[in-house]
């Protein structure tokens, strides 16, 4: 169900940045539940290396999700760049600083959040080594007190400037919500909390202003996102066939959805009709003929190791939000 929930997040995304009509927020709760989503698995699966091997190897985290994220992407800039975009930010994984400084990146403007997951990915295993040799409890209260201490950077920054926006610092709470939920046993989650999660995930889709977003539809996206995170960890369901593969190709969807989406707008929100439809054409060719080839080098690296980390598609670096 896990890739039910990327899709979802991937079509929310896909309908704000087409300027479709009726959700004007839609990408950034989408963007939100994609942290929510990384944070956990990614914080799970160390977790489990860890229950498993003893240890938590950093070298094979950092080249399997190198296999994973960068290939893609790589092509994605090749094509910006052959274009005159410039790819620099990206490239280095400081959008998220470009943006929260004011600057403009086109059609690349959407890979903030990539460069927000990959500071993540950098240091997180690091800091998630020291809490699990803490106390269950400490370790806990340690990160709902990080994610707390982000939202709070975040509301007491607006509307000062684009920091609040864009930087990791104050975007990081989503994140930290899913490691969160990545180190306790999830509960069962009845339908009246979906319920309720539904409604925290539509107010902020539907309030079309960017100061509410801010200050509080964050926050209930962030909360809502993590019901829905807990309850398709806990599901042994299958999503239906065009959500799973939409799901599965979700980080390609992402990645160019930014150049396409972009010249669409400058059509209007009509171009949505081929626009959307291309984005995912060329994100099935790259999910197949670049992402799925680097990941079987996994199979042959020395690296590998007993939790495979690779298998997983990333669950952030969509949208911006």
């Amino acid at each position: 169900m896990l890739d039910g929930l990327r899709a979802l997040a991937i079509g929310l995304v896909l309908w704000q940045h087409s300027a479709l009509p009726g959700l004007g927020r839609s990408g950034t709760v989408g963007v939100t539940l994609f942290f929510v989503l990384s944070g956990f698995l990614i914080t799970r699966l160390l977790a489990e290396e860890r229950a498993t091997t003893g240890r938590i190897s950093l070298r094979a985290f950092y080249w399997r999700r190198g296999l994973r994220l960068f290939p893609a992407l790589a092509l994605l800039l090749a094509a910006m760049a052959v274009l005159g975009v410039n790819v620099i930010p990206t490239l280095l994984y400081a959008a998220d600083f470009a943006m929260a400084a004011g600057q403009d990146l086109g059609p690349l403007d959407h890979t903030w959040s990539l460069a927000v997951e990959e500071q993540f990915y950098l240091v997180w295993p690091v800091l998630l080594i020291i809490l699990l040799r803490l106390p269950r409890r400490h370790a806990l209260t340690l990160v709902a007190a990080l994610a707390l201490a982000s939202a709070v950077a975040r509301i007491l920054l607006w509307p000062e400037g684009l920091r609040a926006s864009w930087a990791p610092d104050t975007r990081a709470d989503a994140l930290l919500v899913g490691a969160l939920l990545g180190l306790i046993q999830l509960p069962r989650i009845r339908p009246v909390l979906l319920a309720l999660a539904s409604v925290a995930l539509a107010i902020p889709t539907l309030v079309d202003d960017h100061g509410f977003m801010m200050q509080f539809g964050l926050p209930l996206a962030t909360l809502g996102s993590a019901v829905l995170v807990a309850a398709a960890a806990g599901s042994e369901r299958s999503p239906w066939r065009p959500i799973l593969t939409l799901g599965i190709i979700s980080y390609g969807v992402y990645l160019w959805s930014g150049p396409f989406l972009s010249w669409g707008r400058d059509i209007g929100p009509e171009a949505a009709v081929l626009t959307i439809p291309a984005t995912i054409i060329v994100a099935a060719l790259s999910y197949h003929f670049v992402e799925r080839p680097f990941l079987r080098l996994k199979q042959h690296s020395p690296l590998r190791r007993a939790v495979d980390v690779a298998n997983q598609p990333p669950l952030v670096e969509v949208g911006r939000g």
